[in-house]
């Protein structure tokens, strides 16, 4: 049953809002960037209420920082980035603090030719940020607010992630397989430089799977879990993660295309590599 726009996308109170997905703080401002270019148009926005809108803006904006200088995001788009995380480290010293504060250890090094920082995170501040934005997503697409579960697989913050939890990556390879069948479908947005997605479903009934992919680099998954969908793991959310041998037959179930993938190409469905990361840091372009 579609739910009426006059409620939250994310709760039952009503929405004098909207709040823009990804929030706006995301999209690149028209001083930063070459004339003609415009990140701003289209934004895709949703009903909110004032607690899951307006009270949120610090996470938003913590959020922002972590993904806009991920290592592995476009040129262009960093470059962009730069000049706006300059003057909102000038303006906001809480920001700035998150980051490299005495109390939060940090660590400046390179690789690859690039100077990166590897810098502590709040992980859970992190994935309550994108299940927000996997829950705008799926309000825009399917007219309807999601209820049930939402489990964020971040595989941009892998290292991080099984840094934090050793059990981490024996999950990565059912994450692997997902997004591999989530990068031949049809990609959405109408600004696909800063934010793209997209959906992948085996039936129309079946809770999706989207791909969320930030600035070219950062990806996200998102696995919509109902109450029925029993070939979920239940052991599959980051922070509660031990081996189950249940994960080939969700796949199975969930992906039906994937029994035509051999199991030499399965082999090479190796976890994401990345700069080195330490004690749950995550690296980051200097900016």
């Amino acid at each position: 049953m579609k739910q009426t726009q006059s409620t939250c996308f994310m709760c039952d109170q009503l929405a004098p809002t909207d709040d823009h997905i990804p929030p706006k703080c995301f999209f690149p401002e028209e001083k930063d960037i070459p004339k003609g270019k415009n990140y701003r148009d289209n934004l895709i926005t949703v009903p909110a209420c004032k607690e899951h809108n307006l009270k949120t803006s610090k996470d938003d904006e913590y959020i922002w920082a972590i993904v806009a200088f991920h290592w592995q995001n476009t040129p262009d788009i960093q470059e962009y980035s730069v000049k706006k995380i300059h003057r909102a480290f000038e303006r906001n010293k809480r920001l700035f603090d998150l980051f490299f504060s005495e109390q939060n250890s940090h660590k400046f090094f390179s690789y690859k030719g690039e100077k990166l920082v590897a810098t502590t995170i709040t992980v859970e501040r992190i994935m309550n940020g994108f299940q927000k934005i996997a829950r705008g997503i799926y309000y825009r697409n399917f007219e309807q607010k999601w209820v049930g579960e939402v489990i964020i697989h971040s595989r941009s913050l892998a290292v991080v992630l099984s840094t934090l939890n050793p059990n981490y990556d024996e999950k990565t390879r059912v994450a692997e397989l997902a997004r591999s069948l989530l990068i031949l479908q049809p990609k959405h947005g109408k600004n696909p430089e800063v934010f793209y997605y997209q959906i992948g479903q085996d039936t129309l009934l079946s809770p999706p799977i989207f791909r969320l992919v930030f600035y070219g680099g950062f990806e996200v998954l998102a696995f919509f879990i109902s109450p029925l969908d029993s070939f979920l793991p239940p052991s599959y959310n980051p922070a509660n993660i031990t081996k189950n041998a249940d994960e080939d037959e969700y796949a199975s179930k969930r992906f039906p295309e994937s029994r035509v993938v051999s199991s030499e190409n399965e082999a090479k469905a190796q976890k994401p590599n990345g700069p080195p990361s330490c004690e749950g840091k995550s690296s980051l372009i200097v900016p």
